[in-house]
């Protein structure tokens, strides 16, 4: 299970019965939609400025908390890694998350 203290706890009120939800940490997501849209970790982490080590730690904790492979990693870590069809699934709603995230309290 992903680590506890990277994650969020979030109450949701359905038809009058709160729920409590662990969500996904926004850093996780990050590195994933910056892999994906890199093809690789090494691209990912060079463009966020983390190690590589830091992204793959990221996408284990999200494949974790998903439940599924997100990616077909490569052979050797200087090559690329291509999303898995549920990675492709994934990837449009996590960059909208990073994006929104990132968005939230900039003036307008």
């Amino acid at each position: 299970m992903a680590d506890r203290k990277d994650s969020k706890i979030c109450g949701v009120c359905l038809g009058g019965l709160e729920f409590r939800v662990r969500l996904p940490s926004t850093s996780w997501l990050h590195h994933f939609a910056a892999a994906g849209a890199m093809g690789s970790f090494a691209g990912a982490a060079h463009q966020l400025g983390v190690t590589r080590g830091s992204i793959s730690q990221s996408i284990v904790k999200l494949e974790d908390y998903v439940g599924a492979r997100l990616f077909d990693r490569a052979a050797h870590s200087s090559q690329a890694s291509t999303l898995t069809a549920a990675g492709r699934l994934a990837l449009p709603t996590a960059t909208q998350i990073v994006y929104l995230a990132a968005s939230m309290g900039k003036p307008k």
